[in-house]
């Protein structure tokens, strides 16, 4: 048991270590174009051979390097400062590491052969002499810069762009070609509209896919959300409106699917619920101004609403030291990403987080809609224009299935109060509202909750051993610590069959609802 509870807490470790990698911009292996170049031309090596080490490095560094202190985030800054020992030492350090394994293996089975090893290590040594050979003389006695370097245009870098292609191809079930041409569209998209707006305010020095690692690591995820959102909404306008003067409308419509896809795919493996809806944000994530679309009507698609709102729903964490009943929705994400990938003993299990997914996807079609024509859900709106803003006269209408269109209607604060027109400037300004209230909803059904309460259990376990209060900035610590408990982590992903009964038992007594950010704050107050 206690090798099983370690591959979990591992499991769950490498996962977060690669979302961190991606928002830090860490590469595996650092200067990988260029070393595969090297290897090719230089140390007249075949493609395949080159392939070959790449991936043996990188497996190498899954299987043996710690995440406490991080190779691959060390080494470029020891390069960029010219540390030539600094560099060896390193590569000292890590070789023992991998020296080490290699003697383990050869006596006992660990999972990896010995053989495997060794082909580890004579890529790491390979990697070693492309390092100390030809990296550091290159940049001796000159400042440097990794990504003049790698010779990298910055407009054609994307945000986990390779981890991307790999969902496509394999949670997505896209072909090869398609896929690619995703990540094509999307490195064009970047280089159009971040140039645009450089060349008016030098304020983009990565681009505009750049800022989303940018707002990850300061945790201002719904920044993310919103950046995704306004970009989906500006090409809507331009293909709405036939305004080739970006690019031509075929592209723009591409380049609008291949938007969207990636922010389904950013919004589910990179969307923890370390931010939270309790705030209402008044600053715009970027100046659209720059790019000649202010005071537009934004239109927004099905698609980007779901994007939009899921961002809502997992981070509507109801934790507090007086509740009965938690409702740790962070947590329970990352419970169900991890029982996906550890399907040793539960094979049956693989798609625990896809289920996740679907029940939000759910949510958020059964979420109420009110209207001057009647109340909908926004599974009975068009998937086209299906919520639209004025942001000067700040009117909101919805599109019917039948085509017809309905001003949107919020309640206030006051439960009594008659419904009013919604009058907000952003999509980040529609806030998801329970009814009844989630923790009213979890207190009266407690009976029915033993998962929910057990969860609760441990979570007030682990804060009072870390000595953290359970208060909104300890959420995303709190977390980690919870997934980090050899005592706890097997029994939580045992209770997951009757967490996914509960989750649906909560769908089944809630009724969500659209509520303008201004009153949804005011009724939590």
């Amino acid at each position: 048991m206690k090798g099983y509870i370690d591959y979990l807490i591992s499991l769950d470790a490498e996962i977060q270590r690669e979302i961190e990698r991606d928002v830090l911009g860490i590469k595996v292996p650092c200067l990988a174009t260029r070393y595969k170049k090297w290897m090719i031309t230089i140390d007249e090596k075949t493609e395949n051979v080159a392939n070959a080490y790449i991936s043996y490095i990188k497996s190498a560094d899954k299987q043996l390097f710690s995440s406490e202190e991080d190779f691959f985030e060390l080494l470029p800054q020891k390069i960029v400062a010219g540390d030539i020992k600094g560099v060896s030492s390193l590569f000292d350090k890590y070789l023992d590491v991998v020296n080490e394994w290699f003697e383990l293996a050869k006596n006992e089975d660990y999972g990896f052969s010995s053989k495997l090893v060794s082909d580890w290590r004579s890529a790491f040594r390979n990697y070693r002499r492309f390092i100390e050979e030809w990296v550091l003389p290159k940049i001796s006695g000159k400042k440097c810069d990794i990504s003049v370097m790698q010779e990298a245009n910055v407009y054609k870098q994307l945000f986990a762009g390779e981890e991307f292609l790999h969902w496509l191809r394999t949670t997505d079930e896209k072909g090869k070609a398609s896929a690619q041409s995703y990540i094509s569209r999307l490195k064009r998209l970047n280089r159009t509209l971040s140039q645009a707006i450089s060349a008016k305010a030098q304020t983009l020095q990565g681009g505009l896919f750049n800022l989303i690692p940018i707002f990850l690591k300061a945790k201002e995820e719904e920044k993310v959300v919103n950046l995704l959102t306004l970009l989906e909404g500006f090409l809507k306008y331009a293909i709405d409106n036939n305004d080739s003067h970006w690019m031509p409308i075929p592209s723009l419509r591409d380049s609008l699917s291949a938007l969207r896809k990636y922010a389904e795919y950013i919004t589910k493996e990179f969307i923890n619920g370390d931010s939270t809806d309790e705030e209402d944000p008044e600053e715009e994530t970027i100046d659209v101004g720059r790019l000649g679309i202010t005071g537009v009507i934004n239109t927004y698609d099905y698609q980007t609403i779901e994007n939009n709102f899921r961002f809502r729903l997992i981070t509507q964490n109801r934790m507090s030291e007086g509740k009965d009943v938690f409702f740790p929705i962070s947590i329970i994400n990352r419970l169900f990403r991890l029982s996906s990938k550890a399907i040793a003993k539960h094979v049956e299990r693989k798609d625990d987080y896809k289920w996740f997914n679907r029940w939000i996807d759910d949510c958020i079609a059964e979420t109420q809609v009110m209207t001057d024509k009647g109340s909908f859900i926004l599974a009975e709106l068009s998937e086209n224009d299906t919520i639209v803003i004025n942001p000067t006269t700040k009117e909101v209408t919805v599109t019917l299935l039948d085509g017809t269109t309905a001003r949107m209607l919020t309640q206030t604060e006051e439960a009594t109060a008659p419904a009013r027109f919604m009058e907000i400037s952003q999509l980040c300004k529609i806030h998801i509202d329970h009814t009844p209230l989630i923790c009213n909803l979890l207190s009266e059904n407690i009976s029915n909750l033993p998962a929910m309460v057990r969860l609760t259990e441990i979570i007030r376990e682990v804060a009072k051993e870390n000595n953290l209060s359970i208060v909104r900035d300890n959420f995303s610590t709190i977390a980690s610590k919870v997934m980090k408990s050899e005592k706890h982590i097997v029994e939580m992903l045992e209770i997951i069959p009757t967490l996914k009964n509960e989750l649906e038992f909560i769908r089944s007594k809630s009724t969500l609802c659209l509520m303008a950010a201004t009153y949804n704050l005011r009724k939590k107050k």
